[in-house]
């Protein structure tokens, strides 16, 4: 019998229908799977048994079932519906990785020892987790020190946790806004209680505010007349899942105040009455100031956030919306600034390593006080890298001391002679009256920083021809994703702060970037199996291969298709038919 146009279409639609709940079915099998996995990378398990590819293998089919269910949902005319799905699915999906043990990752051991030490009424910006470890409590220390000794001793679980802290030399580099998460997560937990329910209850805090950044996400979707299931580029996504629920990392705190920044002003610029602008500017302003004040990426979005404001509304009210983010973000981060550090007779300073855990650094001695942390972040810290590492090697000399602490050789993209890498190094490492890895680092910052400023300049004169809302988000995602591709440290859960914005990137390129990013764990599988991963013909063994021929494949592989995309099409509307088809 044939079928007519209408009942074509809705067994078409059935179809798609049952095929959307198989992806959904495949996708929780596989984070069943990673959790089970999981058991393998405990903390104390042999690196050699921990199955990182078999991990990364499902990652990646999860995101690509992930943009297959994106583009099936983004048929369904039905909006409400595809809210509720995205979100039960996004729900459940955490609820699987929780759980879990943190795959290849240490950093929520950090946590857990600041908001003890914040939950006890002391201050973690003034001794380091290694001088609490090793303090013995005794007459001769400070009643400060002495006091978290005690606590160490008295909570069964925080010897443990002070142990597993990597680069317990150096004191948190972790802003007071995070601070205040950590502690409250630490006053949820009974005394005495084990290791894993701190570590779980600090991924259910956490994974909180995730779960908060995906509504979000949907509101402003709803609010810019986008359809709901672009938030599957965010709650979906294996790369969050991953960094959140299962690893715990603490950005989604910054996210997630970033988020609620930007939907506070598009509710302000959009609201009819001045009284209403005026509260959710005042809204998005502080929203904006705590999220410096959780982690220091988001001050990047605040003259592109002010700009939109003049653009909209006039200079007056920027003004105010600037001062007010300046002013809380002072506020935010004072604990951190004014206090002074322990001082230490030595501390431990990170470099590159190969100890198998979750940093790309080691460390060497140093004669300076316990407070070097962030500072050491910020002048000394790389991993998963390319813009910046072909910058900063293109002004290091080769050195052939295998035993130099900062020994390199002349890599593959090293272009400019090694006479003019010498003589430059030399004169910028008298300049900055830094030794050279770290004069060069730091010009390599500045360089980069500038090219940043280029980047984001261009865009808001762009910008401020346009009166469209999503241009504005089109801008926020390029600030912070040129941001993170132009920094010294890419970790893959950074690639978190853009995501929220990603529906309206214009690109689908980066789109791609959750995946490869995910490269950044191969790095792990290099230190372990050294023998296996050798490039003969170019020198590059073990870790090195991580670092010259991977992290660049990685890196090469988005750009080059980002380019080839931009030359494509001249201009880039980020609504599709599919934000059109229903009610919203």
């Amino acid at each position: 019998m044939l079928l007519g146009p209408a009942e074509k279409h809705v067994r078409t639609l059935a179809g798609s229908r049952r095929f959307r709940w198989a992806l959904l079915i495949a996708q929780v099998l596989i984070y069943a799977v990673i959790a089970y996995l999981s058991l393998r990378f405990e903390f104390h398990a042999k690196f050699q048994q921990r199955p990182i590819l078999l991990v990364l293998g499902l990652l990646a089919t999860a995101f690509a079932l992930h943009i297959a269910s994106l583009r099936l949902i983004l048929r369904e005319s039905d909006h409400s519906a595809m809210t509720r799905h995205v979100l039960l699915a996004g729900v459940l999906f955490r609820l699987i990785l929780l759980p879990s043990y943190p795959i290849q990752e240490v950093d929520i051991y950090r946590y857990l020892w600041d908001g003890a030490v914040v939950a006890s009424g002391h201050n973690p910006y003034r001794f380091s987790p290694k001088q609490v470890l090793e303090s013995p409590q005794a007459d001769d220390t400070t009643l400060e020190l002495q006091a978290l000794a005690e606590l160490r001793d008295r909570e069964p679980s925080c010897q443990e946790v002070l142990a597993r802290i990597h680069f317990g030399e150096l004191i948190t580099v972790y802003p007071p806004v995070s601070q205040g998460v950590f502690g409250l997560a630490s006053l949820l937990v009974p005394a005495r209680a084990s290791l894993y329910r701190h570590l779980l209850t600090m991924k259910v805090v956490l994974t909180s505010f995730d779960l908060g950044i995906l509504w979000l996400v949907i509101l402003i979707l709803r609010r810019v007349q986008r359809h709901p299931g672009w938030a599957i580029l965010y709650g979906w996504s294996p790369l969050v899942l991953k960094e959140f629920a299962n690893s715990g990392h603490l950005d989604s705190i910054a996210v997630f105040l970033t988020t609620a920044a930007i939907l506070a002003l598009i509710s302000g610029l959009a609201a009819p009455r001045a009284k209403s602008q005026v509260k959710w500017l005042l809204s998005s302003s502080i929203f904006l100031g705590l999220g410096v004040g959780a982690k220091l990426y988001p001050i990047v979005l605040v003259p592109v956030l002010t700009l939109w404001v003049w653009q909209t509304v006039g200079r007056r009210a920027s003004a105010g919306y600037g001062a007010i983010v300046l002013i809380t973000t002072a506020v935010a981060l004072a604990p951190m600034i004014l206090t002074e550090p322990a001082p230490t007779s030595a501390i431990r300073i990170p470099v590159e390593t190969n100890d198998g855990m979750g940093s790309g650094v080691s460390i060497h001695e140093s004669s300076e006080t316990a407070g070097s942390g962030l500072a050491t972040f910020l002048s000394r810290w790389e991993i998963n890298d390319f813009i910046f590492m072909v910058v900063v090697e293109n002004l290091r000399p080769d050195t052939d001391d295998a035993n130099a602490e900062t020994a390199t050789r002349n890599h593959w993209f090293v272009i400019l002679p090694q006479t003019f890498r010498v003589t430059a190094s030399e004169q910028l490492s008298t300049l900055l009256q830094r030794p050279v890895p770290e004069a060069t680092f730091l010009t390599a910052r500045a360089l980069t920083l500038f090219l940043f400023m280029v980047i984001v300049s261009a865009l808001l004169v762009w910008a401020m021809r346009q009166n469209d809302p999503q241009y504005w988000l089109r801008i926020a995602f390029l600030t912070l994703a040129w941001f993170w591709a132009l920094a010294p440290t890419l970790n893959p859960w950074y690639w978190t702060w853009v995501l929220p914005l990603v529906p309206f990137s214009g690109r689908r390129t980066w789109m791609a970037v959750s995946l490869l990013v995910l490269a950044y764990y191969l790095r792990f599988w290099t230190l372990y199996h050294p023998a296996d991963s050798a490039v003969p013909n170019l020198g590059y063994r073990g870790e090195d291969f991580f670092h010259f021929v991977i992290v660049p494949v990685e890196h090469l592989l988005w750009l080059a298709a980002l380019s080839i995309e931009s030359l494509s099409f001249r201009s880039v509307s980020v609504v599709t038919e599919a934000d059109s088809a229903g009610a919203v």
